[in-house]
């Protein structure tokens, strides 16, 4: 069994997402975020065809076109130009968090293989048959010199994947945890540790895996989709319109015919760093002075959140 050595889970005041803050505050220069960012921060890899309706792009409550006023940061240029011309006002592409993390100091293991299934979320309900995937991934774990599964917290929480692999006796370790601070760096080390990641459908640790130098790709039996497990949860609730986009994405495989290489049998995957860096925003990070002003950091804004913040204690203690 590999000794991976990941951090512990961390959850720190103003996470936004899996530790977006936090990742830019050690960037900047501080031990944790010192207020929340002054505006919403992308989470995710967002792929250029889905600039065809501004929640696909920034999908966090659905309603963002209330709010077109308000700052965004988005991973990519062509992101920012499609929001601006749809009247978003203050639109900013600095990159991923991903992005602003350091490479880790760890050593990749030639011919290990991490297992990524699609995860679930709290909201969402999961009709997948767990069994087929592990019962594919145990067929061709003599490719590898090892195989890990890596699950979504939400995914341990509700036991999805869990019983299959386990009775197959694969390691599984905690990957993303929306609340926890370290999800980011957890995943940068699993990325950095294994030569190939797969996974069963499209997603955000595809290109994660890929910019941190791992070969991805999707294989095996697909999850059950059906658009009613999904309809209930607030971001698809508030912008049914999308959900209708990715129902027929998935029924006509869109995802296969934009990005084809992606489908190959794991042992088969290549390395696609130099496009990952591209898809997540590479080219748009800021350096720590500009990052302190886009997020309202500097000395004076603190300053002032904390003197809000006090008035704020006074007040409910009065009442």
């Amino acid at each position: 069994m590999l000794n991976l050595e990941l951090p512990g889970s961390n959850y720190q005041e103003h996470n936004e997402a899996y530790g977006d803050n936090y990742v830019a505050a050690r960037y900047c220069g501080f031990a944790k975020a010192p207020k929340p960012i002054d505006g919403e921060w992308q989470h995710g890899w967002i792929i250029p065809e889905r600039n065809i309706h501004p929640e696909f792009v920034i999908g966090s409550d659905g309603q963002s076109s209330t709010r077109k006023s308000k700052k965004y940061f988005v991973a990519r240029k062509d992101q920012e130009i499609y929001l601006k011309k749809k009247g978003f006002t203050n639109v900013f592409a600095i990159g991923l968090p991903v992005v602003y993390l350091n490479q880790p100091d760890v050593t990749r293991i030639n011919g290990t293989l991490l297992v990524m299934p699609v995860h679930s979320l709290s909201d969402t309900q999961e009709n997948w048959d767990d069994e087929a995937y592990a019962s594919y991934i145990h067929s061709i774990a003599g490719n590898f010199s090892e195989v890990v599964v890596c699950l979504h917290k939400s995914c341990i929480d509700k036991g999805n994947w869990v019983k299959a692999f386990s009775k197959r006796n694969y390691q599984i370790v905690l990957g993303a945890d929306p609340n926890d601070s370290n999800s980011y760096e957890r995943l940068s080390i699993l990325f950095s540790r294994f030569e190939f990641v797969t996974t069963n459908e499209f997603g955000s640790q595809l290109a994660y895996a890929a910019f941190f130098g791992a070969k991805p790709s999707i294989a095996g039996p697909p999850p059950n989709f059906k658009r009613s497990d999904y309809k209930q949860t607030t971001f698809y609730r508030n912008a049914p319109m999308v959900l209708d986009i990715v129902d027929s994405w998935v029924k006509e495989g869109y995802y296969k015919k934009c990005y084809p290489n992606l489908y190959v049998e794991p042992h088969l995957a290549k390395d696609l760093k130099q496009w990952a860096s591209f898809q997540l925003g590479q080219s748009e990070k800021k350096n720590p002075d500009q990052l302190l002003q886009l997020f309202g950091w500097t000395n004076f804004a603190i300053f002032l959140f904390k003197i809000k913040r006090v008035y704020h204690k006074i007040i409910k203690f009065i009442k």
